[in-house]
């Protein structure tokens, strides 16, 4: 019997754990590690936190998947894989002999690398601690104890974030406490969402100048303190909360385990989405780096990913090829504003209305996934 080990929670494993649920595994024993299982769709977050969706709505019960699947579920993190012994080695001591394994564990912040932000920062990941403290800075603002919220990180996920918390914290509180806050966005880029589009970042920056956030461009975050942020120009910006959405790593133990990885530490995949080192171990999400095939930047499209994943180790468990993954050529992706407005990207083309459509759009394409999972 073939022994499967899938090693994270991304959306593209979730995918995975759904198809065996549909149709468990035949002559195969498949294990699951991961120390969470029930997991927030990442691309729902903003509506969570500006209260557009309850918790239920936004959170995937994996292990009911696994479950249903009849997969064996490990609530532990992974220390390393021993590729000569072909054996997954967890923080707890357990180890997992394979004949195959799949990665799609989320990156995570750079904590130890930035003095003060354990003590002193709010995480964007993973989502779950966000969330509580979320809850806990509405509260500080109910009392008139927050003047000042940053985040840090210039990219698509926290301007969303920002925005979401802005919109909330305008509906949570009086006017004249509301008023009396400040929104700020600190990136090292010299615009928002530089990955993106030109067109796209001018329409995002007018949108936080109408709502009175300030970015700050071109100097990074170096550390944090108690009631402030430490830019690299010398600069000290006050802040009395400060969410961190920067700079995000993979996991440092495939690397350690002899895994090929880029220079940001992610394990290089073939087409067919195996590491160019072991064809036995699979990556995908944001685990994985292809030159030919990048990872997925939305839900949908790692949903995609998760269906051809699914058919690769279906196809390897039985002695066969996996067919290469096509990753969609122009994928649509959302930016969401806060309220219940969006704009859109797809094919390098940039959609700025009708903002309440392009919402329901979003609002569609997010929930589909979770429509599948709770099927």
């Amino acid at each position: 019997m073939k022994k499967l080990v899938l090693i994270g929670s991304g959306l593209a494993h979730a995918e995975v754990l759904r198809g065996y649920a549909l149709a468990p595994p035949v002559n195969a024993a498949v294990t699951w590690v991961e120390p969470t299982s029930s997991v927030v769709h990442t691309d729902m977050l903003p509506g969570l936190i500006a209260g557009h969706y309850a918790h239920t709505q936004c959170h995937v019960d994996l292990k009911r998947l696994a479950g249903r699947a009849r997969i064996e579920v490990c609530e532990d993190r992974v220390a390393a894989i021993d590729t000569a012994r072909r054996r997954v080695i967890t923080r707890g001591g357990r180890e997992f002999e394979y004949d195959f394994v799949s990665l799609d564990v989320a990156a995570g912040m750079p904590v130890a690398e930035v003095p003060g932000l354990r003590e002193f920062g709010l995480l964007a990941r993973p989502a779950e601690l966000l969330m509580q403290g979320w809850e806990r800075i509405i509260e500080l603002a109910r009392e008139g104890a927050l003047a000042k919220l940053t985040m840090v990180g210039g990219e698509t996920a926290a301007v969303e974030m920002l925005l979401a918390m802005q919109f909330r914290l305008r509906r949570e509180l009086p006017r004249e406490r509301f008023d009396a806050c400040g929104f700020s966005i600190v990136t090292e880029a010299a615009r928002l969402l530089a990955s993106q589009p030109e067109t796209l970042s001018i329409a995002v920056e007018r949108v936080c100048a109408e709502r009175g956030v300030s970015i700050l461009r071109g100097a990074p975050a170096i550390a944090l303190e108690r009631d402030s942020v430490i830019l690299g120009n010398g600069a000290r910006l006050r802040s009395d909360v400060t969410v961190w959405a920067s700079g995000a790593r993979p996991p440092s133990w495939p690397a350690a385990s002899g895994l090929a990885t880029d220079a940001q530490g992610l394990l290089c995949t073939d087409e067919r989405m195996r590491s160019t080192a072991d064809k036995r171990i699979f990556a995908s999400g944001e685990t994985a780096s292809s030159a030919a095939q990048p990872s997925p930047r939305s839900g949908g499209e790692a949903l995609r990913q998760g269906t051809a994943l699914f058919a690769a180790l279906t196809r390897a468990l039985a002695g066969e090829v996996p067919d290469a993954w096509t990753p969609d050529p122009s994928p649509t992706t959302y930016v969401g504003l806060g309220g219940r407005e969006a704009f859109a990207l797809r094919g390098g083309q940039v959609r700025l209305a009708p903002r309440w459509l392009l919402w329901r759009f979003k609002d569609w394409t997010d929930r589909r996934p979770l429509r599948l999972y709770r099927g």
